[in-house]
């Protein structure tokens, strides 16, 4: 796997728009970005997010002390070599991000990624083509990426209202985009010319992650969301040098409160990829206060 977007400039940008400050460390494969968030007359909180190695726990502790923090969040991309409960570190049972995810390598022909999908994956795309569907896509810069975005935003709140999780208004979904630029990417399946189901699609290097996914009724009906993904597809592998699809989370057993993802994850692992374990996340408490409270909250 490739860089992740929480380490990449188009994510810091994005957080920067939300008020967050960005510090960098210096670690010995690559620079960490770390995420802080002042928080009026108590401090702040930091987070460490997916960095290619686990930084300097020393300069971890420098930018909390310069801030003040509560606690810093770290989510790894991979085990450290060394063990962070020795450096005051301990299992967070709350992550922020995905835990798990699974991947697809585009790198086979579109005839043997064909062959990989699961059969109800194949019957379910033919389905949605006899309905004359067809799906558009739209770069960041072209002339009509606004209202396709506006049409996609439509379509993830009604899908964030119907399975009760929240989507943010459309004022983040634009400063995401921008920030990311021509990282970004708007997917729009229609049925006479009407949105039924969309996706945004973030590339970093030579990875795509398929950030957020969308569709009302009608998309699930006529079985849009497969004839999307597939020509996302399509799309990565004849349109850009991206060469893995980063589906961006499944259930994951370590973590209960993931159980409400059952249903993505049955239609993610129908395409083929293969699953990937994120190690736990890890939190550093500099406040006992903060500490007692969270556990308190936890009850």
């Amino acid at each position: 796997m490739g860089t992740d977007p929480r380490q990449s400039t188009g994510w810091a940008q994005y957080l920067s728009s939300q008020g967050w400050e960005i510090e960098k460390i210096r670690s010995r494969k690559s620079e960490v970005k770390v995420f802080v968030r002042k928080i009026p007359w108590l401090g702040s909180v930091v987070k460490v997010q997916r960095p290619p190695e686990v930084p300097p726990i020393e300069e971890i502790d420098r930018i909390a002390k310069k801030h003040r923090a509560l606690f810093v969040k770290l989510e790894p991309f991979a085990e450290p070599n060394f063990e962070l409960s020795r450096l005051g570190f301990e299992l967070d049972p709350n992550p922020n991000l995905p835990t798990k995810t699974i991947v697809v390598n585009l790198h086979p022909t579109e005839g043997e990624l064909w062959k990989n999908l699961s059969q109800d994956a194949r019957q379910s795309i033919r389905k949605a083509r006899n309905q004359q569907l067809k799906v558009d896509s739209r770069r960041y810069g072209a002339e009509d990426f606004e209202s396709a975005q506006q049409k996609f935003h439509r379509l993830l709140t009604e899908t964030g209202k119907r399975q009760g999780f929240w989507t943010g208004d459309y004022s983040q979904l634009r400063a995401k985009t921008t920030a990311f630029g021509k990282d970004a990417v708007i997917f729009l399946a229609l049925a006479a010319d009407q949105p039924i189901a969309g996706a945004l699609v973030l590339l970093a290097e030579e990875m795509a992650f398929y950030h957020h996914a969308a569709s009302n009724q009608t998309g699930q009906k006529l079985f849009a969301p497969y004839l999307l993904t597939w020509e996302i597809f399509h799309y990565l592998k004849n349109e850009t040098p991206i060469r893995q699809l980063d589906f961006e989370g499944i259930t994951d057993p370590r973590f209960p409160q993931t159980r409400r993802w059952e249903g993505f994850t049955v239609f993610k692992r129908k395409w083929g990829g293969k699953e990937v374990e994120f190690p736990a996340p890890h939190i550093k408490y500099y406040s006992p206060l903060t500490k007692i409270l969270f556990r308190i909250t936890q009850l």
